[in-house]
């Protein structure tokens, strides 16, 4: 194992800051580490690994879902737990895995999240994750979120219209996971620790015949709960496997094909339509946001009234879809604001 992964408990949060540096290798993807008997606190199919390396055995017949089990370190943790959730970095990006790190710093710092050791632990092991994920699945390009939830967000047990997912949660309860017969919900629901990340195939995945794993976020409104988690897929048809035309899952949204370089038109925004774009609740093209805004400008005559209004528009186009999709009832359509 390389020098870098190496830490007490199998944790990288222990390793060197100096490692954020975007210019590091990739680890070889081994299955040293893989638990191959059927262990307590997993389902069959789900395969438990103690070291990075071990997470490559989501390539194994057979194997739906692979966890690497660690243990956050103690004052990271209780830095987390405390933080206040306004200050808990959220964003949605596409980029390419070796840019991680600088993205999470301009994330962090656009969130107000304090500077000191555990955040910089904490970007150290988005950027680490996205490393090892990003070499699992031979992925040039990532779509990285980062969500502050703190509702019942994909409360209902499903699989992902995706090739691939990586889930880890550093705040709150972590995913949770079962088998499904026949399509209901499973029996028996595992919970993955939190601060342990999870690989989850997806609906683009070729396999045949389906292994019934399904997965929801933990149903938490109302228990004053907030959860922190980092969410990346790949970003493109570099996951090593062919990908259906469209796996923006349902929507009645108009769509649009993207010939431009989403990170380059990112890039060229103004530093406060990148922060607002950065925790959009679509996924707004930056020349569509940018176009709006500047409508928006022109109308009021102040950035920060401009900024309200594209936030509110958002919040139609969400209400609107949401009830095409989910019906009346759902929460976005009674005006309340939804985590994702």
């Amino acid at each position: 194992m390389p020098t870098r992964w190496r830490s007490w408990t199998g944790s990288i949060w222990a390793v060197s800051r100096n490692r954020c540096s975007c210019s590091r290798q990739s680890p070889s993807m081994r299955t040293d580490g893989l638990v191959r008997e059927v262990v307590r606190d997993a389902a069959i199919g789900v395969g438990v690994a103690d070291t990075p390396e071990g997470l490559s055995a989501l390539h194994r017949p057979g194997c739906a879902a692979a966890i690497w089990r660690r243990q956050p370190l103690p004052g990271f943790q209780s830095w987390i737990d405390g933080l206040d959730p306004a200050l808990l970095p959220k964003a949605r990006v596409i980029l390419r895995p070796e840019a991680v790190c600088a993205a999470a710093i301009q994330i962090c710092e656009a969130c107000g999240t304090p500077d000191c050791a555990e955040r910089a632990r904490l970007i150290d092991d988005v950027a680490a994750l996205a490393e090892v994920f990003s070499t699992v699945m031979k992925a040039r390009w990532l779509r990285l979120r980062l969500d502050v939830v703190s509702t019942n967000a994909c409360r209902k047990f499903h699989i992902d219209a995706v090739t691939a997912r990586l889930v880890c949660t550093y705040r709150g309860t972590g995913t949770q996971y079962g088998i499904s017969i026949n399509g209901a919900d499973p029996q028996r629901v595992f919970t993955v620790p939190t601060g342990a990340p999870i690989l989850l195939r997806g609906t683009l995945w070729p396999e045949v015949p389906w292994s019934g794993l399904l997965h929801r976020s933990p149903p938490i409104e109302g228990t004053g709960e907030t959860r922190t988690r980092a969410r990346a897929r790949p970003g493109g048809r570099s996951g090593g496997y062919p990908m259906r035309q469209s796996n923006r899952g349902a929507t009645r949204l108009k769509t649009k094909r993207r010939d431009e370089d989403p990170m380059r038109e990112y890039d060229r925004l103004p530093a406060d339509l990148r922060a607002w774009l950065a925790t959009a609740a679509l996924p707004w093209r930056p020349r569509s946001v940018q176009r709006a805004f500047v409508k928006a400008l022109a109308e009021t005559g102040d950035r920060d009234v401009a900024l309200t209004r594209i936030t509110a528009l958002q919040g139609r186009l969400v209400a609107r879809d949401a009830a095409a999709v989910w019906g009346p009832d759902h929460p976005a359509v009674r005006g309340e604001q939804i985590s994702k």
